[in-house]
């Protein structure tokens, strides 16, 4: 499989799975589902392949092994997107990664502009006397109270909204605007906005963003009202917010007004008690954190050069002439059907193939049964000075090749 395609429908799946996840923690706190979305966000940028890479060189290190089995096998196999071919496309291998890099220079592009003009707003804003947990400026520009800056933000309210809004409206934005800095939300969204940038062409990326807002608002919203202000006044404030100026331009310059505001709206004013995690689910979070980092690690243990039952010490030596491409099923040439074959092999101490088991298959049994069978029987190595070892062999099914 393409390395992309492997790493992306990872990363999906991780993403499908938090959505499931998430759908069992309705009742509970928007910043339990919150953290959920954000692990799913960072997937992106976290290669399953990196994890059993890991796992491969604590096993070289400790010199441990674990016991391989079928799953860790297809586990390893699908955790090594990296080591696949590249996708062949004759004509487009060229034009693709020119598409990517100008699909992402115009994001980022666009991104760095806004930035640049949120800049300028706070360069020219005026100190405040307003205690905030955070420094608060206030600036010419009508845009919505936000959080500017990833590590150390300031709070950029727009000139006269003191006017606008009663004290303990205004209070309670601050409060809102507080809960932000406390979650850094700014550093969250602008990792996703990494992934953004570099996955820009995949769908899921983009509503994984709008989730992402939508439950650091009401999480905010939930500490606010935690806090003891009242839903009404809260309300409101957010209403003239939304009333008398425009949203903030960039995700990771955190407001007020983000997410459904209708939806919202009901939720500050229902102002239904959250309910904690129960045993039962923190079970289930740890349970999944623990399956999706340690799974890959296992398999790396599994499968690492070092524990390949003394693999350092045993080298493979192919004997020369045995080692050639598997006949082409007749039938498979009728079918047109063609793919790669990806065999795990367990080479016994004198040379021979004990076992021959499919890694990852070509998507026709046929072919992968003829490749199987064909290097079980004919292909050796020289004697081993060690028990046995392991590898990988790929057979390449081309109707090219076909005799």
């Amino acid at each position: 499989m393409n390395p992309l395609a492997a790493h992306l429908w990872q990363s999906t799946l991780v993403l499908a799975l938090a959505g499931l996840t998430t759908l069992c923690l309705r009742g509970n706190g928007a910043h339990v589902r919150h953290a959920l979305w954000t692990a799913a966000s960072l997937k992106f940028l976290l290669p399953f392949a990196l994890l059993s890479g890991l796992g491969a060189w604590a096993a070289r290190l400790l010199d441990v092994t674990l016991p391989s089995s079928p799953a860790l096998e297809t586990l390893y196999a699908a955790a090594r997107p990296f080591a696949a071919p590249a996708l062949a496309l004759p004509g487009w291998n060229a034009v693709l990664p020119g598409a990517w890099a100008l699909g992402a220079a115009i994001l980022c592009g666009v991104w760095f502009s806004r930035w640049l003009a949120l800049r300028a707003a706070l360069r020219n804003a005026r100190d405040t006397a307003i205690a905030a947990p955070m420094p608060v400026r206030c600036a010419a520009a009508q845009r919505e109270p936000g959080l500017v800056g990833i590590f150390r933000p300031v709070l950029l309210l727009p000139e006269g909204i003191a006017e606008r809004l009663t004290p303990a409206e205004l209070a309670a934005v601050i409060a809102h605007e507080a809960c932000h800095l406390r979650r850094r939300d700014n550093l969250m969204a602008a990792l996703h906005m990494l992934v953004q940038a570099v996955f820009w062409f995949w769908p899921p990326v983009w509503w994984l963003g709008s989730r992402l807002i939508a439950e650091r608002e009401r999480a905010c919203d939930e500490a606010v009202l935690a806090a003891g202000s009242d839903p009404e006044t809260y309300a409101t404030g957010i209403l003239k917010v939304c009333k008398f100026y425009v949203s903030s331009p960039l995700a990771c310059a955190a407001g007020i007004a983000g997410a459904n505001l209708s939806q919202r709206m009901e939720t500050i004013m229902e102002n239904r008690m959250i309910a904690r995690l129960n045993g039962m689910k923190k079970a289930l979070l740890g349970g999944i954190a623990a399956a999706l980092v340690l799974a890959p690690m296992a398999a790396g243990l599994s499968w690492s050069p070092a524990q390949a039952q003394g693999a350092s010490a045993c080298k493979l030596v192919s004997v020369p002439g045995t080692h050639t491409l598997p006949p082409y099923p007749a039938e498979s040439q009728r079918a047109r059907e063609t793919g790669q074959t990806l065999l795990h092999l367990t080479i016994a101490r004198n040379g021979h193939v004990g076992a021959a088991r499919v890694a990852r298959s070509s998507g026709h049994p046929r072919l992968d049964a003829a490749a199987a069978s064909f290097v079980r029987q004919n292909y050796l190595w020289r004697p081993l000075s060690c028990g046995s070892a392991q590898t990988n062999l790929k057979v390449v099914w081309s109707l090219k090749d076909a005799k």
